[in-house]
């Protein structure tokens, strides 16, 4: 696989040593493509597999310098092949790859307005010496602009290629690695501070930490957005050698997405496997429909033993069942009820504009303390997000924030739906699927966060290739 990578990193160098001036017909796109090709690649190696000197400590900062480095220089460059299309060539107007010819694609459109609500939201912010970069998780508007911009630049230029399938195995399998040496008590890489490992979790210190992406909710969330599309592909290209190996990663990470236990993760591949196989194998409307009647069959009969016998279980099957009797206790989920109604309880202060970006840690003060008889430490912790991406921005950037954000989701869905025979369209499509699910339990950092909006902005320009790209 590595020989493969390496055999793809010489043709793209070749290939922008032939490729002609930006600023000739044409050659823009090409130009765009390798600039993308470069980010991509640096995204899905360096930076997810980079965790710093300084490892788990001080990882949200080290993602966070790496992504801005490679986006600034991303956009910088992108920037210059835009001019001098503009100034030497004078394609401004009649080029079809810098203006999108015809209709441009709603969820463009759809992330405009919301990054214009959330400029619209730090600018009347009354934390501003927060809103614009952001508290201790770097979340202020720059960095969400800086999502929208690589969403942008991607939805412009950016191809599917089978290089950046084996770049994504290579990070998942050696993340599947790194996990299992520390599910059994080793700390490879040093990423654990001196004398600390995973055994140590909530026992020691608050919080589960694995492979190089460090909150365990977050490893999931970068698994949920993975396993989807390595899967697909490994079913849908059965021409490539390397299918197996692919096939075998996404096995793999899902066997540690099992024993991480992280159930966020576990239902969005649930779901997103229901949705999979009648789009996958269903050749006929009414197999498809057997097939959804034979879920909710199953699903019916799973609630009813939950209901009838799964009061007294621990964990997760215990709280479903205390659920569908009705007793909802702000414990329950990692004590994410509490988080949730503490973060609702905000929304009224700043219905349409919120609190600012990033401001959610300043006004709600919510602590968590528990005593440890293995350690005899007292852990602590503070509550900084909503521990929900739709609630979070809900508080932080106001409900027209969030509608935009949610119909740029519904569009591209809609169209997934409709293109679904296009192997790349199915495999990105279920994967930023699986990743909302999760996001309904996870938060968004600049850890996994530029992953999502990089696969969404690949998935945007292959829906965008027929209506927005077509020479007149």
């Amino acid at each position: 696989m590595i020989r493969y990578a390496l055999t793809g990193f010489r043709r793209l160098r070749l290939i922008c040593r032939r490729m002609p001036p930006p600023w000739q017909e044409g050659a823009l796109a090409k130009w765009g493509e390798a600039l993308s090709a470069l980010y991509i690649l640096f995204i899905l190696l360096p930076f997810v597999l980079i965790c710093g000197p300084q490892g788990y400590l001080a990882i949200t900062a080290s993602k966070y310098n790496l992504f801005s480095a490679a986006l600034c220089i991303y956009a910088a460059l992108g920037l210059i092949l835009l001019s001098m299309a503009w100034i030497k060539g004078g394609i401004w107007r009649k080029s079809p790859v810098f203006c999108y010819r015809g209709k441009i694609h709603g969820s463009i459109s759809a992330i405009a307005a919301f990054l214009a609500a959330a400029f619209l939201s730090a600018l009347c912010s009354d934390y501003q010496q927060i809103v614009w970069w952001g508290g201790g998780r770097y979340e202020g508007f720059f960095t969400l602009l800086s999502y929208g911009i690589s969403f942008f630049l991607l939805s412009l230029w950016a191809k599917p290629r089978r290089i950046y399938v084996y770049a994504l195995t290579f990070s998942m399998a050696l993340n599947c690695l790194l996990a299992w040496a520390q599910f059994a008590g080793y700390n490879p890489l040093a990423l654990y501070p001196q004398g600390y490992t995973y055994l140590d979790a909530h026992i020691r210190y608050s919080g589960e930490f694995l492979g190089t992406i460090g909150n365990a909710d977050l490893f999931s969330a970068f698994f949920t957005l993975s396993i989807p599309i390595l899967a697909v592909y490994g079913l849908r290209f059965t021409d490539d050698k390397l299918r197996w190996p692919v096939l075998a990663t996404a096995a793999a990470a899902t066997a540690v997405l099992l024993q991480a236990k992280v159930a966020a993760g576990l239902l969005a591949l649930a779901v997103c496997f229901v949705a999979a196989v009648p789009l996958l194998y269903g050749k006929n409307k009414q197999w498809r429909w057997r097939w959804f009647a034979c879920i909710a069959f199953v699903s019916i009969l799973l609630a009813a033993a939950i209901f009838c016998f799964g009061e007294n279980w621990d964990g997760f099957w215990g709280e479903f069942s205390q659920v569908l009797h009705g007793n909802i206790a702000d414990d329950f989920g990692s004590s994410r009820i509490l988080i949730w109604r503490e973060s609702l309880a905000l929304v009224p202060e700043h219905w349409w504009l919120g609190g600012g970006p990033d401001t959610l840690a300043v006004r709600l003060n919510l602590y968590f303390s528990r005593y440890v008889p293995e350690s005899g430490l007292t852990l602590r912790s503070m509550v900084d997000c909503a521990h929900n991406e739709y609630l979070n921005d809900l508080v932080n950037l106001g409900l027209p924030a969030v509608l935009f954000y949610i119909a740029a989701l519904l569009i591209s869905a809609k169209d997934c739906v409709k293109r679904y025979r296009e192997p790349a369209v199915m495999a990105l499509g279920l994967g930023v699927f699986a990743y909302c699910i999760q996001a309904f339990f996870c938060f968004r950092l600049c850890i996994t966060a530029p992953l999502f909006w990089l696969a969404w902005g690949i998935l945007t320009a292959c829906l965008q290739s027929r209506e927005g790209r077509q020479e007149k």
